[in-house]
């Protein structure tokens, strides 16, 4: 952990291949949650995107109002 802590590591997974990369020093702040938010913003990205548990539930959620307003 030591090692980790002091560079910058991301692991990405695109088109099926997964990189991982590390940098030492570290060189600046890599944040995916800001990107996609300022991604969004600028092209009406619409939804944020969910987690598969996070569309589970929801899609139940939607499912016991629907029942309810029978």
């Amino acid at each position: 952990m030591d090692v980790i802590g002091s560079g910058d590591l991301a692991i990405t997974n695109h088109n099926g291949k997964t990189t991982f990369t590390f940098r030492i020093p570290p060189c600046e702040e890599i944040d995916f949650v800001a990107e996609i938010t300022e991604h969004n913003r600028r092209f009406g990205g619409g939804k944020p995107a969910l987690a598969v548990e996070d569309q589970r539930k929801l899609k139940n959620k939607q499912k016991a109002l629907r029942r309810k307003n029978r």
